[in-house]
């Protein structure tokens, strides 16, 4: 590129510098007789910060589950002849819910009664022969005395006496061994009978009438439901919270927008390490029945009331990417804060840090709002 192309260039670039040059020039004066330009007022509603009070509470998840739950089995082989109750039945504690074919276990009860009576009988015959030697053995002892009849007859007598009272202690111990087994006998003819341990419903049944069935066989599952029992979880960052005997709200699926109460029986004192969690066990009573074990349930612990705790509108707080800032009011200007809000009431939130029960907040025009701003408030919308 020539000189000559240079100057071409560089000759409208100099006029335009010294145009702007120029008009800079010219407003500057304007500019300095006139000052800074004022901040408009922005005009806003307000409300104020309110005290109230608060039921702190711990989310948890479990299920509902019986608070007693047994299966009711066999002792002892045999053929079951009846099956009184069935799926659903209610029962109460000491019924009989099913009975034995019991013919052959009567009949054992009957051939050991016998026996234990024939063994009273040998224990009679067995004393009355003590008796009798006994005396023999004092007979002979005077007869001795007076020398009538050898030692050797004394001996004999004696050897006699001992031999008796030997079998009286063997027919003794053949009493209490045949007593024993009518005992046996009639334990037997009573387990032919099994009965519920406790009140509840029969959750299912296991075996049909007829059938041959061993020792421990499974015949009902009982269960118990009122009440019930809550097994579930919290985070373990709420441990230092709970403790037994408080409150507990739980729902259902099966009953959207019932609320089922209860009590903390037990908390575990151990997190499991996998889930980081807590478990805890609660008494839920279902006197009504509508509740059933396996139930899903959430909910939570009450764990404490708060009071005077800072709330304020919900319109009064902006959220912008995760920070939350509310417009406190005072000497007519706007002051920004950032907030922590927490639970909600209604259209209310808390503000557990940042705003004061008392202050006054911006509730409008809040996009418009900085710090140090004036406002105007509108004092026929103040909210109270």
């Amino acid at each position: 590129m020539g000189p000559r192309s240079v100057a071409l260039i560089a000759l409208p670039l100099a006029l335009l510098l010294a145009a702007a040059c120029g008009k800079s020039d010219a407003q500057a004066p304007q500019a300095q007789r006139g000052g800074a330009p004022a901040v408009k007022a922005v005009p806003i509603t307000v409300a104020r910060a309110e005290a109230r009070e608060v039921q702190r509470a711990v989310e948890t998840v479990g299920s509902v589950v019986a608070w007693q739950e047994t299966i009711a089995k066999t002792e002892q082989p045999g053929t079951v002849a009846k099956l009184l109750v069935d799926l659903g039945d209610r029962v109460s504690a000491g019924q009989v819910l099913a009975e034995y074919d019991a013919r052959e276990f009567q009949l054992s009860v009957r051939q050991a009664e016998a026996d234990l009576a024939s063994a009273q009988e040998a224990l009679g015959r067995s004393r009355s022969q003590v008796e009798w030697t006994k005396s023999e053995l004092d007979r002979n002892m005077t007869l001795y005395q007076k020398q009538l009849i050898a030692a050797r007859d004394v001996d004999n007598a004696r050897n006699l006496h001992n031999v008796a009272a030997a079998q009286v202690a063997v027919d003794e111990a053949e009493v209490r061994r045949r007593d024993a087994t009518l005992g046996i006998m009639r334990k037997r003819l009573g387990d032919t009978t099994i009965r519920a341990p406790f009140g509840g419903f029969i959750a299912k049944r296991h075996i049909n009438a007829g059938e041959y069935v061993k020792e421990n066989t499974a015949v009902y599952t009982l269960v118990a439901l009122d009440p019930l029992k809550y097994t579930g979880t919290v985070s373990e960052r709420f441990a230092p919270d709970l403790k037994v005997g408080q409150r507990i709200e739980l729902t259902v699926e099966a009953y959207p927008g019932q609320t089922f109460t209860g009590e903390v029986t037990r908390v575990s004192p151990a997190v499991e390490v996998q889930t980081r969690s807590l478990a805890v066990e609660g008494r839920v009573p279902n006197t009504d029945v509508r509740l059933r074990p396996g139930f899903f349930a959430k909910g939570a612990v009450l764990t404490r009331r708060d009071r005077d705790v800072a709330f304020v509108p919900a319109e009064a707080v902006v959220y912008f990417v995760g920070i939350s800032k509310v417009f406190v009011v005072a000497n007519n200007k706007a002051e920004e804060r950032l907030v922590k809000s927490g639970a909600r009431q209604g259209a209310w939130v808390e503000i557990i840090e940042g705003v004061k029960p008392g202050d006054t907040v911006a509730i409008s025009n809040l996009s418009q709002l900085f710090n140090g701003v004036p406002v105007t408030l509108l004092e026929s919308k103040i909210l109270k």
